[in-house]
């Protein structure tokens, strides 16, 4: 079966012209002008906004001039992402495309069809004279798989239709009413590098033929993602032997699952040889463990030219941090009938390190906003409690300084002095409490748990309001500015 034998073809054959133009986010301008002149050839009305947003207008065919005016929405830009051994430069080729069985599908990149599957089935219509419908607006935003810049910029009047049906969905056949909020976020560990001791060995491992996805519609799919895998082998051979990392890069867009990566690291020379043995039971339990869903990953690990690495103390906690970090579906849906549908999730997307920084991007969902916030302020303030604690400023948390009461329905922190006063004391003394029973459990369990543990506790919205002000009043209190590493969490709060 070719692609044009594919149906309905009138879509396919608009998808594939499409397939052949670059649409990078933020880079559509060919795409544009390729409806612009679609458009004029076919003699619709054709607008351009001062985003960059196209809509073509279609009068009604006859007998339902009357009708309401319906607007098709999709958007023009594409999630680009390719294997890691493909050559491609999404900014000049074409999409590479062919069919397998009853699927089309891209040699080794992105299909393209998010959203570019939308775009198809509008000008397809727009293309018939076969189909009847009312008067139709076409709509094609830019930008959308980045930062909404398209939809945010488009002024009021642009549209003028009566109602919109969006064209950017997974499944064929329903239509959505609603879908979920998300936010992006990005950390920043900072470091000066250094020589590795002497006599020790450098090894290069990597990962590649993931499955991967779209971090919403595939995140509850069970799939591998690069960077917990490559994570979750540091902090073993960590804490075994004396681990120098001078590398980690995974992943490259905020939306996907990531499917490859590479890490870097030295180990003393007489560590070389349990750390391949290390390595091939770690990844025939990882082969196990995603036997259904990634039946295609390679591993390699090699040897490699010695470089510059990370500051011990720096990669040590951006080790932990990756290890505890969580990844995939935090909640399901809770209405009853809509059990099957993910609800809070967190796709860690990518890091990549330069020579003096490690950036780290996470993108969260939820349909549920409170939860949405819930969840961010919850990595925010583990961020920062569990990076006062490695710095040597856990604050004393077992029980109460005066009279040693371990429970209590609530709890004053001292920011300054780090020491614990019950209610009692706290009253003698002026202080009013700052945290309640909820709010210090999970103190004490940020604080005190093995690294593996550190998110595996539940706290309400009330609890968690109190222990992000306590949390983040202690950092700042004990260090001269804010923590490089969680100035991302700050940034997308509200």
């Amino acid at each position: 079966m070719s692609n044009c034998e594919l149906k309905p073809a009138r879509v396919f054959e608009q998808f594939a012209e499409i397939n052949k133009i670059p649409r990078p986010s933020k880079h559509e301008e060919r795409m544009i002008e390729y409806l612009q002149d679609f458009g004029k050839k076919h003699g619709l009305e054709t607008v351009t906004d001062e985003t960059g947003n196209v809509i073509i207008r279609k009068p009604a065919t006859k007998g339902h001039e009357n009708a309401p005016t319906l607007i098709l929405q999709s958007h023009m830009d594409m999630v680009c992402d390719k294997l890691v051994d493909v050559d491609i430069d999404f900014f000049k080729d074409s999409i590479q495309t062919y069919v397998d069985g009853e699927w089309l599908k891209a040699k080794g990149t992105t299909l393209g069809a998010d959203d570019g599957i939308g775009c198809a089935i509008e000008l397809a219509i727009l293309d018939s004279d076969d189909i009847e419908h009312g008067p139709l607006e076409c709509v094609f935003t830019r930008d959308e798989e980045t930062s909404l810049t398209g939809a945010m910029g488009m002024k009021a009047g642009f549209m003028k239709g009566d109602m919109l049906v969006n064209l950017d969905s997974e499944d064929e056949g329903q239509i959505f009413i609603s879908c979920a909020g998300g936010k992006t976020t990005s950390a920043k560990f900072t470091f000066e590098r250094e020589e590795a001791p002497a006599g020790y060995f450098f090894l290069k491992a990597s990962i590649k033929g993931l499955k991967g996805g779209h971090s919403g519609d595939d995140i509850n799919k069970k799939r591998a993602n690069a960077i917990k895998i490559l994570s979750r082998f540091l902090y073993k051979e960590q804490d075994k032997m004396d681990l120098r990392l001078a590398q980690f890069n995974s992943g490259k867009l905020h939306n996907a699952i990531p499917r490859d990566g590479i890490i870097v690291f030295a180990v003393p020379a007489n560590e070389k040889e349990t750390v391949r043995v290390d390595w091939n039971i770690f990844t025939a339990d990882v082969e196990e463990e995603f036997h259904v869903t990634d039946t295609a990953m390679e591993f390699g690990l090699e040897s490699t030219d010695a470089e510059a690495v990370i500051a011990k103390d720096c990669s040590t906690r951006f080790i932990r941090c990756m290890q505890a970090i969580d990844n995939g579906v935090f909640a399901m849906c809770q209405d009853e009938a809509l059990a099957w549908m993910v609800e809070t999730s967190n796709n860690v997307a990518s890091v990549i390190t330069s020579e003096n920084e490690i950036n780290i991007v996470a993108s969260q969902r939820s349909n549920v906003m409170s939860n949405l916030e819930n969840e961010t302020n919850t990595i925010k303030a583990v961020f920062e409690l569990r990076t006062m604690s490695e710095c040597g400023f856990m604050p004393q948390i077992v029980c109460c300084r005066d009279c040693s009461a371990y429970d209590g329905a609530a709890f004053y922190l001292d920011v300054q002095e780090g020491h614990l006063l019950c209610a009692d004391c706290a009253a003698k003394a002026g202080k009013t409490c700052n945290l309640d029973q909820g709010a210090l459990y999970a103190l004490r369990h940020i604080c005190l748990v093995d690294d593996k543990k550190i998110f595996a506790f539940k706290i309400s919205v009330g609890s968690l309001a109190k222990l992000a002000a306590v949390a983040e009043q202690y950092a700042l209190t004990h260090l001269d500015k804010p923590l490089k590493s969680y100035e991302f969490l700050k940034s997308v709060l509200p």
